[in-house]
């Protein structure tokens, strides 16, 4: 919008400034947020809900509801839309007080509790860490297709990255001989997908969550033994509703989980737009019957099941995704990783509470939202959510 615009013209204090003083206004029903000096008065999630199963089962201690202020640990599972969710993190970590690991890897931890840590690091890697915290803890991933995700594994990591940025792999080209026809790629990609053993591959995402890391543990077993130490698995292709069911466990607003897609890049398949249907049927027979899929089906039914949990659903979804469309078409010219893009968030939060006297989900308002249209829910989505052999990845 025009005000938004000349908004964002202005200095970073005058912004918060004005957005505080519109908070306060409407008695900060948006929660606390650390851009809100003067706002720290204000209860913080008032509207968790403690009838919602965790993903195990059970329901989530009272002790663990973001007003407590747990630690927030995010496992990073590659190439399930982990940038744009650490973003979120993030950004309701800087909203509620809680001291946020930028950054973060195998080597950095919390070190001042409630704190929030994400890293492409194994369960098994930081489990000593995330047992040793005081405080409690929220422990959650995202996982995606596994077909989907191994091939945009290997568009980032290999084909993106030319093997530098996964430790290496002894099957890569060297950077001169790297194929440039689709033939070639797709010959690649076999080898590529291929190598390691076949637990590795068909368990990869089940493997990168569990609390042992095993490479012989089924899903079956993990779930039977307590193996998945994680509060809620959210999935990629079905993002938002993901997110509606996160904020509602953890009684966050509308505001909290505000984002913009991380950027990304386009795969490459040399000189042709996608894989061909010969090869895309290959690597589906590699992974038929993989444990990842029994995995993701189960966690794709819990979500079903806590959806079924949040009154008014549909209509919740609805608004978040409208209002994630208008603040893309606000902020999306803002760099995920620089402070700009947060603040016209924010200053998009602030308009429209000066404009609606808040978000409707927010307010148990009782305004009906349309669904998005398919092409505006494309934009909103983090990269590789639609896409099936082409589309673009993350570049995290």
């Amino acid at each position: 919008s025009a005000s938004l615009s000349s908004s964002l013209s202005s200095s970073s204090s005058s912004s918060s400034s004005s957005a505080s003083s519109l908070l306060l206004q409407k008695g900060g029903v948006l929660g606390s947020s650390s851009f809100l000096e003067q706002a720290m008065d204000v209860k913080l999630g008032v509207g968790y809900n403690h009838d919602i199963e965790v993903f195990n089962g059970g329901r989530l201690p009272p002790d663990e509801a973001i007003d407590a202020k747990p630690n927030l640990v995010y496992i990073k599972v590659p190439k399930t839309g982990s940038t744009t969710m650490a973003n979120i993190v993030r950004r309701l970590s800087v909203h509620h007080g809680i001291k946020n690991v930028a950054d973060s890897d195998i080597n950095t931890w919390v070190d001042e509790e409630p704190g929030a840590w994400w890293s492409h690091s194994e369960y098994s890697e930081m489990k000593s860490k995330i047992d040793a915290l005081q405080h409690p803890y929220f422990s959650f991933s995202l996982l995606r297709d596994p077909v989907t995700r191994a091939i945009s594994h290997f568009q980032f990591f290999v084909m993106y990255c030319k093997c530098k940025c996964d430790n290496g792999w002894e099957g890569c080209p060297t950077e001169n001989d790297f194929p440039t026809t689709r033939d070639g790629i797709e010959d690649l990609l076999m080898r590529y997908l291929q190598r390691g053993t076949t637990n590795f591959r068909n368990s990869y995402q089940l493997l990168y969550t569990t609390t042992t890391g095993g490479e012989d543990v089924s899903f079956e077993t993990a779930v039977n033994n307590d193996m998945i130490d994680l509060r809620f698995v959210g999935v990629l292709e079905r993002f938002t509703e993901s997110l509606v069911v996160l904020k509602e466990m953890l009684g966050l607003s509308l505001a909290d989980v505000l984002y913009i897609p991380a950027k990304s890049a386009e795969y490459d398949w040399g000189d042709a737009a996608e894989i061909s249907d010969g090869t895309l049927a290959k690597v589906k027979a590699l992974f038929n019957g993989a444990e990842d899929y029994k995995y993701i089906d189960a966690a794709s039914k819990k979500l079903d099941m806590l959806k079924a949990d949040i009154p008014d659903y549909e209509n919740k979804l609805n608004e978040l995704e409208q209002h994630l469309s208008q603040a893309f078409d606000a902020c999306s010219a803002h760099d995920i990783y620089t402070d700009e893009q947060q603040s016209c968030l924010d200053m998009y939060t602030a308009e429209t509470l000066a404009s609606n006297g808040g978000f409707m989900m927010d307010l148990d308002g009782v305004e009906k939202y349309a669904p998005l249209s398919e092409e505006s829910r494309r934009k909103i989505f983090p990269a590789g959510a639609f896409s099936k052999s082409t589309g673009s990845f993350e570049l995290d």
